[in-house]
């Protein structure tokens, strides 16, 4: 008896291989993502925490050199707080290819699971009929001999 061999088995190991690529590209971006996030967290933390000490220092009395400082540190920090926002954005959008790809390479090993199963029903009535055959080959030869 012949052995069952699914047709579409190369293409199912390609999909099989790309789902794993896809897969530990997206745990790279996500793994980027946090830490885009985190930074993004402590640089708003050090925004407050300058915010509080300029509050007190106003309220102490600071000269108008030391405002300026604050003022040129907020907006370096407001930029780098947008710049870090806009890499966040990206990688989000990056992220969000990859699951539309493993989405899409899903479907495809689905459709060769659904594909190997009919084959293999396909051969196990084939097999079957062959079976069959042969016994009634059995009682035919049984029969004729008598």
């Amino acid at each position: 008896m012949r052995k069952f061999v699914f047709t579409l088995q190369a293409l199912n190991d390609i999909a099989l291989s790309n789902e794993k690529q896809q897969k530990n590209l997206l745990r790279r971006v996500e793994e980027r993502l946090r830490t885009l996030r985190e930074a993004l967290e402590r640089m708003l933390s050090r925004r407050d925490e300058a915010r509080a000490q300029c509050a007190k220092d106003v309220d102490e009395g600071t000269d108008a050199l030391r405002l300026a400082q604050y003022a040129r540190y907020f907006e370096s920090l407001e930029e780098l707080i947008a710049a870090q926002r806009q890499s966040i954005a990206l990688a989000e959008h990056e992220r969000e290819k990859i699951v539309e790809a493993l989405v899409a390479i899903r479907k495809e090993i689905k459709s060769f699971e659904n594909l190997r199963e009919r084959q293999y029903e396909e051969y196990l009535a084939e097999v079957k009929r062959e079976e069959e055959q042969a016994i009634g080959d059995v009682v035919s030869y049984q029969v004729a001999s008598k």
